[in-house]
């Protein structure tokens, strides 16, 4: 019988904000984590408003993010988040980000600089133009093979490919239906209840 083995990767169990090795690295609430090519572990480290990673030999450093609540895009360094939830890395090493209560969605390029990738920071529900789409506090993200960015909201699901089509999913009528097409910057929707409450989201490569 094969048997897996549960271990710690980083941390110390006390909520709090450290970088260095694994073994005294703090978090605070951390949620989302993504996993890059190069084997880091991405964390959306929720309630220190910041995104860390940590290295395959456990060295946690902080990849973006002040620390303070807030809005702001530049190098990771100044960049402000707030209670970002959800993190996907996308073919190019960009991390996508879930910036829940600032209701956007984020990118961190490799080099570390943060841009604002749709969304207009108000919340709601609005699709077309990637810098006029509303969300409505996004958190689970994942990018698609298409490079696509599926995003997981608070009161609505969006799942899509990049057809105009329907996607095959047998929870259909309880889904809203939406993808930021990453190439042309637009929003596809096909509606769904707004009540639904969907916080991750995931693809099928």
């Amino acid at each position: 019988m094969n048997r897996n083995t549960v271990s710690v990767v980083a941390g110390t169990r006390i909520s709090g904000h450290q970088d260095g090795e694994g073994n005294v690295a703090k978090f605070n609430q951390p949620f989302g984590v993504a996993v890059d090519k190069d084997g880091n572990i991405i964390v959306a480290d929720a309630q220190n408003n910041r995104i860390r990673k940590i290295t395959p030999q456990a060295q946690v450093s902080t990849l973006a993010g002040t620390g303070k609540q807030g809005y702001r895009d530049g190098e990771g360094t100044v960049a402000q988040f707030y209670l970002p939830c959800g993190v996907a890395v996308d073919g190019d090493g960009n991390v996508i980000v879930g910036d829940t209560m600032n209701n956007c969605i984020r990118k961190i390029t490799p080099q570390g600089h943060v841009s604002t990738l749709a969304g207009t920071g108000e919340r709601g529900h609005q699709d077309g133009e990637a810098n006029a789409a509303q969300f409505y506090r996004p958190q689970g993200v994942a990018v698609d093979g298409g490079g696509n960015v599926i995003v997981g909201v608070t009161r609505v699901t969006i799942v899509s490919a990049r057809s105009h089509h329907r996607a095959k999913c047998p929870l259909w009528r309880a889904l809203a239906r939406r993808a930021i097409e990453t190439e042309k910057g637009t929003l596809l929707n096909s509606s769904g209840p707004e009540e639904s409450r969907w916080m991750g989201v995931a693809t099928s490569l």
